[in-house]
């Protein structure tokens, strides 16, 4: 497999070597910001009429958070994270391998269906780029690539801002994304609580798996309120600290953005932070090296060479990278001398361009714990994993390493090279020291040496081992390794060294690739605890291999939807890991269900629908296997009411009125390959009503009543594609036949009706708004913006569309001719205006409210009147691009997506 590393020095253009770092099991940013990361699917947004979802544009690929389309089944994704060390490295010069363009192109047909979906005429909708606001009655959801925000607003007088309005905290479901690094400590209360670290630091306990509620938590953001929002970070590594002082344990975090951040474990308070520490572990441990009797120990981590003092931060010593290295993969604590001051060994990865060689060997090299250079050697491969232990018994430690060509060599506590055998073909992925035994990771088999070298057995492991640590497992072994075996599903092992024939004593399946893992003690008893990159915390007993519990991290966030369950507002959503999850709006989780399917499924998407009971149903739909959809309907207590079929993953729902008795139909965009169309389901049954395969990739779906007969007609669009090949509008009937047809070129980013015409924001001609005959689709007026408009809404109080511009800008067209009304800019700086909605005031007319999104670190909601002055405006809060929204039930509001939470706000 190739690994692919990001620029270096000077933004030098993309490396791509092969490094298998634990068998190239992730790709690791080097010094300059652009990173390579296998990437899970991207959400993005909704439609008018529905909650739709698309791909951020091919024209905003460069800009900070922005990702490319799938390369692959997964995909890598180039997210340019900006370091605070200097400038990254154009986009542009990322070089991909052959393989990724390939898989790009065969892919595209699949980025293409993310894009665009729609709501029913019932609601006030609008789809985009980004995402879309939909209100009904007096609240509403607005859903970005990965997460929520509910906003609820009190009445604002219309037409002038209310200078007391202010936003006030409900609740969050709040999430952290990928399991990139997991610990265990006793951090106050009784037994040892789960550390997470993913987008965000998370500690969990009891409660925790009952409410999805952390003891406390930490992500990036301006907004200071409890739960900041996921964003384009991650926590890389966690490694706790008992303050003797004190005598509690706090948590040494570091992160993607190179900072070192020093938490009071108990309450999450932050003790200090370091902006420029420039520790890259990514699931790996920090290695803290004491520093003698009485004083706190150091700190050194992966791709750095400073060592930090726990107590403050404030750098101690730095060592130097040996000439034409790269700072170094892999870093230990070792105690290579008598002394209380243990030493530092650092590997370092030579510069030696895609594919190695003979002569690519790096460097491991050692310095004492106050600084002071030992040793240095030249390996006779590529260093692709390391560790320093006692190996021979003496109390002092010998440095391990396995290389690219297969080979482990054990090197003396002073650098001498003690023995070098061959552990397999293949690079081997990791390595551990035990009890006076080396272990190896390589051909996927755990092989087991002697303290002179000598082989002693072979573990066969049916897949890529990632990591191994030695364990106290109890009955369950002593060793605990971490095994890939397919894109999105990996296995926790444990193996007895001691044991004859299989020394597996257990293995357990889990739902991602372990990124970490670690053990501890869970109600009195040892748990070993693994993080996954599809968001997973799984836990399982130490001794025996069963599951303990899991905690899901929340993964991107698909759609949603909101209504009433029993007598309270609940909020339910999708995720890509096929989850359907409904929740309070204060945040607590009432149950999850799995939609079904393989275990590359995603759940794409979610209504609440009447389906003939005394409550509305929660009915999600999604890919069955690879070539087929499932949708469920779900009652408020997540007991299945019915399952339904069709022959293609289905990518949005919509709710429609296609006969003039029982309730609305569930509607549903169907994607087929490079295909697309329309399916239509029962609410009551979950039976097929009728499927009709119309179009290319990409569908964007409207339903409304358009010919006045009290059925609703099915506005569609799909993109061109491929590229060269014209796109496809059109009207079909309630029953699915198609009233007119046209074949173009125009990329439709949000459909709406009113008054007997089709509206859309259109890409096309630097970015419009446009109106054909619902009867006939014969053009009736376009407007020019200049500028793309993303996103669009229905303003009946005006007879008009309220739509929002990638230049900032809200702009309000009369429907039956495209005559501006207003046209207000809401943003200062390099921002778009997003998604936008109406809510309603008592006794007065509706505002608009919109969302701003700069990037990360930069969303707000304004508030405009219907003349287009701005009322009000949130405080800034987190990613704020690729938004679904929805209505929550009760009071007039506006949900903002930030990250991979969930939030609930109200305005007072």
């Amino acid at each position: 497999m190739w690994c692919i590393r990001s620029c270096v020095g000077s933004c030098s253009p993309t490396a791509i070597s092969r490094r298998p770092r634990t068998g190239c099991g992730r790709w690791r940013r080097k010094s300059c910001g652009t990173r390579w990361t296998k990437r899970r699917r991207l959400r993005s947004a909704p439609n008018e009429l529905s909650r739709g979802r698309r791909h951020p544009s091919a024209s905003r690929v460069s800009a900070p958070g922005a990702r490319v389309p799938h390369l692959g089944s997964r995909g890598l994704s180039i997210r340019p994270a900006h370091s605070r060390g200097g400038e990254c490295c154009p986009l542009g010069q990322s070089r991909l391998p052959e393989w990724a363009v390939r898989a790009g192109s065969i892919r595209l047909s699949f980025f293409l269906s993310r894009s665009g979906r729609v709501h029913d005429q019932g609601d006030s909708a609008t789809e985009g780029r980004a995402g879309v606001l939909i209100s009904t009655r007096k609240k509403a959801l607005l859903r970005t690539g990965a997460a929520l925000v509910v906003l609820a607003a009190s009445a604002l007088p219309a037409g002038r801002a209310d200078a007391a309005a202010a936003l006030t905290d409900v609740g969050v479901y709040e999430g952290f994304g990928e399991g990139s690094a997991v610990a265990m400590a006793p951090l106050g209360g009784t037994g040892d609580q789960v550390v997470l670290g993913g987008r965000g630091l998370a500690v969990l306990d009891d409660n925790s798996l009952k409410t999805h509620k952390p003891r406390w938590s930490y992500h990036w953001g301006d907004f200071p309120v409890r739960g900041q929002g996921g964003d384009n970070q991650w926590i890389t590594a966690v490694e706790p600290l008992r303050d003797p002082a004190t005598g509690r344990t706090d948590q040494i975090t570091s992160t993607s953005e190179n900072e070192l951040i020093r938490f009071d474990g108990r309450t999450g308070r932050i003790v200090w932070r370091r902006a420029d520490a420039f520790l890259y572990t990514f699931g790996d441990r920090l290695s803290l090296v004491s520093q003698g009797a009485g004083k706190p120990p150091a700190i050194v981590g992966e791709y750095g060479t400073t060592a930090y003092s726990s107590a403050d931060g404030s750098p101690l010593w730095t060592a130097t990278v040996p000439e034409g290295d790269f700072a170094p993969g892999w870093v230990t604590a070792a105690q290579l001398t008598r002394g209380a001051n243990p030493g530092v060994v650092f590997g370092a990865e030579s510069d030696c361009g895609p594919g190695g060689g003979p002569d690519c060997t790096g460097h491991l090299f050692a310095y004492s714990g106050d600084g002071k250079r030992l040793w240095e050697v030249k390996p006779g491969g590529q260093t692709t994993s390391m560790v320093a232990d006692d190996v021979t018994g003496d109390g002092l430690a010998e440095t391990v390493a396995g290389d690219n060509q297969g080979h482990v060599s054990a090197y003396s506590p002073t650098g001498e090279l003690l023995w070098r055998v061959q552990a397999g073909e293949g690079s081997v992925g990791a390595v551990a020291v035990q009890g006076g035994r080396v272990y190896a990771a390589a051909d996927d088999n755990v092989v087991a040496f002697d303290a002179a070298g000598k082989r002693l057995w072979s573990q066969p492991m049916e897949g890529q081992v990632t990591k191994l640590e030695p364990a106290d497992l109890g009955k369950g072994g002593k060793l605990l390794a971490a095994v890939a075996v397919a894109s999105r599903v990996g296995r926790f092992v444990a193996v007895d060294p001691d044991r004859d024939g299989d020394r597996r004593t257990w293995q357990s399946t889990v739902y991602g690739r372990v990124n970490d893992f670690t053990v501890g003690t869970w109600h009195g008893r040892r748990v070993a605890i693994a993080g996954a990159n599809d968001a997973v915390v799984h836990a399982v007993w130490a001794d025996s291999g069963e599951p303990a519990f899991d905690y899901l991290g929340h993964s991107w966030v698909t759609g949603v939807d909101s209504g009433r369950v029993g007598q309270a507002d609940a909020i339910a959503h999708t995720d890509d890991q096929g989850h359907v999850v409904l929740s309070d709006e204060r945040g607590t989780e009432l149950w999850r269900r799995w939609l079904g399917g393989d275990d590359e499924a995603d759940a794409e998407d979610v209504v609440f629908a009447d389906v003939g009971r005394s409550e509305p149903a929660i009915v999600a739909g999604g890919a069955g296997t690879q070539e087929s959809g499932v949708v469920r309907a779900y009652d408020g207590r997540g007991a299945e009411l019915w399952t339904g079929r069709a022959e293609g993953r289905i990518v949005q729902l919509i709710t429609a009125r296609l006969t003039a008795s029982g309730p609305k139909a569930i509607v549903a965009a169907v994607q087929r390959g490079g295909s697309s169309g329309v399916a239509a389901f029962d609410a009551r049954t979950g039976a097929t009503l009728w499927e009709h395969m119309i179009g290319s990739a990409g569908a964007t779906l409207a339903a409304a009543d358009v010919d006045g007969d009290g059925l609703d007609e099915i506005a569609y669009s799909s993109k061109p594609y491929p590229p060269d090949t014209p796109g496809t509008f059109a009207l079909l009937s309630p029953s699915g036949d198609v009233r007119w047809k046209q074949e173009n070129f125009e990329i439709r980013d949000w459909l709406t009706v009113s008054g007997g015409a089709v509206i859309f924001g259109s890409r096309s001609e630097t970015g419009s708004v446009a109106a054909v005959s619902a009867a006939d689709g014969a053009p009736r007026w376009r407007t020019r913006l200049g500028s793309k408009v993303g996103f669009g809404t229905l303003v009946p109080q005006r007879s008009g569309v309220a739509a929002s511009t990638d230049a900032g800008e809200v702009a309000l067209l009369d429907a039956a001719t495209g005559r501006i009304s207003f046209r207000t800019r809401i943003v200062s700086e390099a921002a778009t205006a997003g998604p936008l909605t109406l809510l309603p005031q008592g006794g007065g007319d509706p505002v608009i409210a919109v969302s701003e999104s700069g990037g990360r670190n930069r969303t707000k909601v304004h508030v405009l009147s219907l003349d287009g002055r701005v009322l009000a405006t949130s405080p800034r809060f987190q990613q704020g691009h690729g938004i679904d929204v929805a209505p929550t039930g009760g009071g007039a509001g506006v949900a903002v997506g930030a990250g991979l939470s969930v939030y609930s706000y109200r305005y007072r």
